[in-house]
């Protein structure tokens, strides 16, 4: 996990760092294309259907005896993942004239539209088999290998795109050249150290033999299906009915709530294997337990820290582009991933416990609801609202879930979750209702930020003290610990 966490550190530091630049050299338009572009390729990965997953899975499971039969079984997925990302990039680069005409809105008439959208499907077919060798490297459990591979690949593709507009031409054509370069290089090198331990030579198998595998990725896909639909729905809709512009403010806008994924998304996956046989496993609950307090503690202070230091945050962002940021996304997206920062345990908790009937049914309404919502929708506030209703419609209905399917563990869970919305909610009240009694800013933050770190303490004090004492075991802290002189 620390290793995951480090990797998610380092692009969410660079990614900070290279947004306002792509902004202010680029321009928002050009940004909105880019941002057009991680919808496309996010939404292609539909079309997975469960693979990846499927293929960490078939090899987590296999011994001395079958890894060579493992193995022929992944080769064969991969031939199938190739051939996905070749139609699929084809696919683009011929319907280019047709998709800039009739779905891009670019009104400024500086892009090339067509030459941009056949570079993202040249682009989508080097990068796209990625996702597959990141999976066949967990699945062997060479996670560190993954993480430096993706840091090096991060800091490579940074330079090369900041090379490429300052040094040779400021246009988003040469943003995509650098991105295909630097994707072709960190897809071959995962590739070499996914098969580098692999039976040599590997047999392909046959479609019968890998059938089974591509059974056990239905449920699989269909988890991953709602969630690109509920994080990619809203963007796709206003690349249609919008201009590419209000799609850059509108991802700009999003840029730091959603960050928040980055925090929570680890330790998700550490807890996930832990949960199987949730009903009649103590420690399984205990850890799902501890993990949601940890989600909840993270997730109040992060939303906490956005709304409060807003203003100082993205002043050091954007700098005098911080008037970019729409105000009421900006709050309707904190609030939105607030309310989602809890689904992705339970969604999988549900999924490794057989609850499919539950979480596929709250997956169908939430989606009804955000259909609904976009339908409705008016502007990109209102599409950034639908969000955020489709987000806790969706959190309520997994909580009632769990509530129902195990009734102790949650009890303890509505409490945690009635908590958090509670100070979230008092914090929030201090914070934009101080000003009649307090007329110094600085001093109304002060003191929102005192209630909300004080209740997050008097909420989860024995589980932060239990962490504390717990960093005590890392050899760093062990040592400082019993050094005299740090006393």
């Amino acid at each position: 996990m620390i290793f995951n966490y480090i990797n998610q550190f380092i692009y969410l530091i660079i990614r900070f760092l290279l947004i306002p630049v792509l902004v202010r050299v680029l321009g928002m338009e050009a940004y909105g294309v880019i941002s057009f572009y991680y919808t496309v390729e996010v939404l292609m990965a539909l079309m997975d259907f469960g693979m990846g997953a499927t293929t960490a899975k078939i090899l987590a499971h296999s011994d001395t005896n079958t890894r060579e039969n493992r193995f022929s079984a992944v080769r064969r997925i991969e031939l199938i993942y190739l051939t996905i990302a070749l139609v699929v990039g084809t696919f683009l680069i011929t319907i280019a004239p047709l998709f800039s005409t009739h779905w891009l809105n670019i009104s400024s008439g500086k892009l090339n539209e067509n030459l941009i959208i056949q570079l993202m499907g040249i682009l989508f077919f080097v990068s796209w088999p990625r996702s597959l060798y990141e999976n066949i490297l967990i699945g062997q459990n060479k996670l560190t290998i993954k993480n430096i591979v993706n840091i090096i690949s991060h800091i490579f593709r940074t330079a090369l795109i900041l090379g490429f507009i300052f040094l040779w031409k400021s246009e988003i054509e040469y943003y995509f050249y650098a991105m295909i370069i630097s994707k072709v290089i960190e897809s071959i090198t995962l590739r070499n150290f996914a098969y580098a331990d692999s039976p040599k030579p590997i047999e392909i198998a046959s479609f019968q033999d890998i059938k089974i595998y591509l059974h056990q990725s239905f449920h699989f896909s269909l988890l991953s299906i709602f969630t690109l639909i509920f994080f990619q729905l809203d963007k796709l809709y206003i690349s249609k009915y919008f201009s590419a512009e209000a799609l850059g403010n509108y991802n700009l806008s999003l840029t730091l709530p959603h960050a928040l994924l980055a925090l929570i998304t680890p330790i998700g996956l550490a807890v996930f294997t832990r949960t199987i046989y949730f009903d009649k496993n103590q420690q399984a609950q205990h850890a799902l337990l501890q993990s949601v307090k940890m989600v909840g503690i993270i997730s109040l202070l992060y939303c906490s820290f956005l709304v409060g230091g807003k203003s100082a945050i993205l002043g050091l962002w954007l700098g005098s582009q911080s008037q970019l940021i729409n105000d009421w996304i900006y709050q309707n997206a904190i609030l939105g991933i607030l309310f989602y920062s809890l689904t992705q345990i339970l969604s999988n908790l549900f999924m490794l416990n057989n609850k499919y009937l539950w979480l596929n049914a709250t997956m169908a309404v939430a989606l009804a609801v955000y259909l609904f919502s976009l339908w409705r929708s008016q502007s990109i506030i209102e599409v950034a609202r639908s969000w955020t209703i489709t987000s806790a419609t969706l959190m309520i209905g997994l909580v009632a879930g769990f509530i129902y399917y195990f009734r102790n563990p949650g009890r303890e869970l509505l409490k945690v979750v009635f908590s958090i919305a509670v100070i979230y909610i008092f914090g929030y009240v201090i914070l934009y209702y101080s000003s009649e009694f307090i007329t110094n800013q600085a001093a109304q933050i002060l003191i929102y930020f005192v209630f909300i770190v004080i209740s997050a303490f008097m909420l989860f004090k024995k589980f932060i003290i239990g962490i504390l004492k717990s960093l005590q075991s890392i050899p760093i802290f062990k040592l400082l610990h019993q050094n005299k002189s740090f006393r």
